[in-house]
């Protein structure tokens, strides 16, 4: 902890705002802050980890233990907005696609499986994933064609999932490439591929 009264390192580090809470890591170097104020206990608490276990790290806790669910889906937020989906509530296609890639570049199996599984139970149709479904059981009538290139990726590069990896390439092959191009997205309900 330091204190400066006289603002000598205010005006050394350029702050701009009193009062600055800064947390470092072991090496020094300024791992997060908050300036214009005293933050919250638990944000303090927060910044302190994150100084501790570095940045990565603390990223993967919240997210595994804040965002995703038991079922291993991970929601876009802790906090529901209560409007129509998506929802802060509900999961992603592009938050399952993120998710995969990562875990299976660190050859984390178990998460890796828990995250795939939530896929295939909630956001599969048509050999593609909808690209958000909510608790309440609705889902989107389109996927996200981004999205699915992610998470057949994680698949392919995951080493344990050769044979669902090959059947999604075959959905995107068949599904969300017309005329030798890439589409954003394919319609479920109206059963065609979107033209740009």
């Amino acid at each position: 902890t330091v204190c400066d009264p006289d603002a000598v390192h205010y005006d050394d580090l350029h702050l701009e705002y009193i009062p600055t809470v800064l947390a470092a890591g072991a090496g020094g170097i300024v791992t997060s802050f908050a300036s214009g104020g005293v933050p919250q206990d638990s944000y303090v608490l927060s910044m302190l980890e994150e100084a501790k276990v570095g940045k990565a790290a603390r990223m993967e806790s919240v997210i595994t233990s804040v965002l995703m669910g038991p079922d291993g889906g991970t929601h876009t937020s802790n906090k529901p907005e209560g409007i129509e989906s998506p929802t802060g509530d509900d999961v992603l296609s592009e938050s399952q696609g993120l998710m995969m890639p990562y875990v299976a570049r660190k050859k984390d199996n178990e998460l890796f499986d828990k995250a795939w599984g939530y896929a295939k139970a909630h956001l599969t149709r048509g050999g593609l994933m909808q690209w958000y479904s909510s608790d309440a059981g609705t889902a989107s009538t389109v996927n996200a064609t981004l999205d699915d290139l992610r998470i057949y990726r994680a698949l392919a590069e995951s080493g344990n999932h050769d044979t669902e990896a090959a059947a999604y390439a075959a959905a995107l092959l068949e599904s969300a490439v017309q005329n030798e191009r890439l589409v954003a997205f394919y319609d479920f309900q109206l059963r065609k591929s979107s033209v740009t």
